[in-house]
């Protein structure tokens, strides 16, 4: 399983702001926030259909990185994490 450190690092070279994307064969939209000097990651995305969403809340501790996925287990917010490829900006 990826860990907590690992999909931050992920996430902290996403851009801030709603981006839109594909994941697992449909269109996602997915927006990240960076709070009180980077030490919260948050992420909450919709397929564009609204039939799905993932969401989850990365704080950052002395220990590394700690992940609170929004009622959803971690497994589902990795997997998003992971294969989600942003479309390019026309």
């Amino acid at each position: 399983m990826t860990t907590a450190d690992a999909l931050a690092a992920i996430l902290e070279r996403w851009p801030e702001g709603t981006v839109e994307g594909r994941f697992n064969g449909g269109k996602w939209r997915a927006s990240l926030t960076r709070e009180t000097s980077a030490q919260k990651l948050t992420l909450f995305a919709r397929t564009a259909a609204g039939g799905d969403f993932v969401s989850a809340n990365f704080y950052r501790l002395q220990s590394g990185w700690a992940a609170r996925p929004c009622e959803m287990p971690l497994s589902k917010v990795a997997a998003f994490i992971e294969g989600f490829r942003p479309e390019a900006a026309e």
